[in-house]
């Protein structure tokens, strides 16, 4: 007696696994595509927080010589002069360039577009 034994897939089964693994493509595809916008949005937060941290040292430094209350004042961090009003920075480019220490140039990855002319 011969018994007729199946190798191999049948057609169904590979429908339903072409189809499993759409269903999977189009479910796991947003996550990495978004991966640019979530890099940005973490570098974005992390200037925010250099940003605080270096206004909060500006301001203490301000308020331990008297100038929380002056307009306009200034302050030596790491070696920058960095005018100040009431106590925090004065948002100018290259003042908070300063307390950032670094440059928008670098930050930014521009050339010319933030310089002063």
């Amino acid at each position: 007696m011969h018994t007729n034994r199946q190798c191999g897939f049948i057609l169904i089964e590979l429908v339903v696994v072409i189809i499993i693994l759409g269903i999977l493509a189009v479910v796991a595809a947003p996550k990495f595509i978004n991966l640019e916008s979530d890099a940005l949005i973490a570098n974005l937060n992390g200037l925010k927080g250099a940003l605080k941290s270096a206004n909060t040292l500006v301001y203490s430094k301000a308020l331990l010589s008297g100038q929380e209350k002056l307009e306009p004042g200034s302050v030596t961090v790491n070696g920058a002069t960095i005018s100040n009003t009431l106590g925090y920075i004065t948002p100018l480019a290259y003042n908070i360039a300063k307390a950032l220490d670094g440059s928008f140039e670098s930050m930014a990855g521009a050339t010319n577009e933030m310089t002063a002319d």
